[in-house]
């Protein structure tokens, strides 16, 4: 194993292939290999700190684990909650469904729809956060919950999803309709007395 202080420098070289061949390492460590990246979670440079959340995210998840995740879907930079939320793609984690319900108002769209795919990993469980994203957020927030309602298929959201057919946005009608569509609900919810 590859001393730590080395993996340290490897991480932060500023080359991008050493660097992910040093953030796969740090997990051999244990927790001393986690202390280290937390120090540099503390770095000014966004890069740094982007490193930490790609080198945490192959450990196994564990509390202190998803602490540091979570905190990185706060940090002020775009690229570190991006790879906070993809972390939790991979890893899903139920504890992580408020924090990611709240990026789907991020105001990077990359940021929201990584939170859209990661709430489609915990299934029906978010379902309702969903719904209430849908009937109170902002209009992005909007799309990539129904986004992800589309996903997740929960037949119980049928008649809530029905509601939103007619909109103001076309985008949250394009999937409403492709939710319905793929739980089979399919021209059943056109009204025949609006034809």
């Amino acid at each position: 194993m590859e001393a730590l202080d080395f993996l340290y420098s490897e991480l932060i070289s500023g080359d991008d292939t050493r660097a992910e061949c040093a953030s796969i390492k740090f997990k051999e460590y244990g927790f001393s290999g986690l202390e280290a990246l937390r120090i540099l979670f503390k770095s000014s440079i966004p890069d740094h700190r982007w490193w930490v959340i790609r080198s945490i995210s192959s450990f196994e998840l564990s509390d202190e684990i998803l602490a540091d995740l979570l905190t990185g879907l706060e940090d002020n930079c775009c690229e570190v909650r991006q790879a906070a939320a993809l972390a939790f793609l991979h890893k899903p984690s139920l504890a992580a469904a408020p924090a990611l319900i709240e990026r789907l108002s991020d105001s990077d769209p990359l940021t929201a729809r990584l939170a859209s795919y990661a709430l489609c990993e915990l299934g029906r469980s978010v379902s309702n956060n969903l719904l209430v994203v849908l009937n109170n957020g902002k209009l992005t927030a909007r799309v990539e919950a129904m986004r992800a309602l589309s996903e997740i298929k929960d037949t119980r959201t049928i008649s809530e999803i029905m509601k939103f057919l007619e909109d103001d946005s076309a985008l949250v009608q394009h999937w409403a309709k492709e939710a319905l569509d793929k739980m089979g609900v399919g021209m059943v919810y056109l009204d025949p007395s609006k034809g």
